[in-house]
């Protein structure tokens, strides 16, 4: 492929995003480890969805990418760019910040979960996810029902309806809510603040691929598992929709 004037913009400003300034010896696992960093300092789930699809867009020409930067003639015009940072970004990295998409794998049942603590790819086996193969916690959807079991016991049961709007039954003291584009997990329980973590969720392009970003207050898993039951389950009905029509 051709590298034109666009592709060597594209790669300069992603790249002064994730401040990889040096690109003599660039690899994959570089880029990768950056943009995890990087993308968990993002403020809103739009920035995450761009973000997201220029990275993927650039890991999936990287050959190109390396190309351009063996090429004088074209790391003269690189480097000729003035280009600032594509977002706005937090100073740190935050540690209640998580990032769910299942856009990076390109399969709509297999979500990467990225936070500061980790980067897990998750999948259902036997109709089930996990995202700590330790841990007693597990999630599995059937039709409008999110049921999250803690070893062989159901402990919580989340029943999703679309129409006009979200509504959600819930069981064991949960409570969601869906207001000015923003989910909202609280646990009344709670005697100081009863909200325990909230996400914004953005659709693809693509059906049944989308985004969120999730902001956790408690218990960390139990919130990673609720809000990839939500977006797992939109993106499946999304999925059969468009194979039925």
């Amino acid at each position: 492929m051709f590298i034109t004037r666009k592709f060597i913009l594209k790669t300069k400003s992603l790249l002064t995003t994730l401040e990889l300034y040096d690109t003599y010896d660039l690899n994959k696992r570089t880029l990768e480890q950056r943009f995890y960093d990087y993308i968990l300092r993002t403020t809103n789930v739009s920035d995450v969805k761009d973000f997201t699809k220029r990275y993927r867009y650039l890991l999936n020409r990287f050959s190109r990418m390396r190309r351009l930067f063996a090429n004088r003639v074209h790391k003269t015009y690189y480097d000729s760019i003035e280009t600032r940072p594509l977002y706005t970004l937090l100073p740190e990295m935050p540690y209640d910040q998580t990032v769910i998409t299942n856009y990076l794998g390109y399969y709509y049942k297999k979500y990467k979960i990225i936070s500061a603590s980790s980067n897990i790819e998750t999948k259902p086996i036997k109709g089930v996810y996990k995202i700590n193969p330790y841990s007693s916690l597990r999630m599995k959807l059937k039709f409008n029902d999110i049921m999250i079991y803690e070893h062989e016991e159901l402990k919580y049961k989340i029943n999703y309806k679309m129409l006009r709007g979200f509504v959600f039954k819930t069981s064991d003291n949960l409570d969601i809510t869906y207001k000015d584009n923003v989910f909202y997990i609280k646990n009344p329980q709670y005697q100081e603040s009863a909200l325990m973590g909230s996400f914004t969720y953005k659709d693809s392009y693509h059906t049944g691929f989308s985004f969120a970003l999730l902001k956790i207050e408690k218990e960390a898993e139990l919130m990673t598992l609720i809000t990839l039951g939500i977006i797992a389950l939109i993106n499946h009905k999304e999925v059969l929709a468009a194979s039925a029509s």
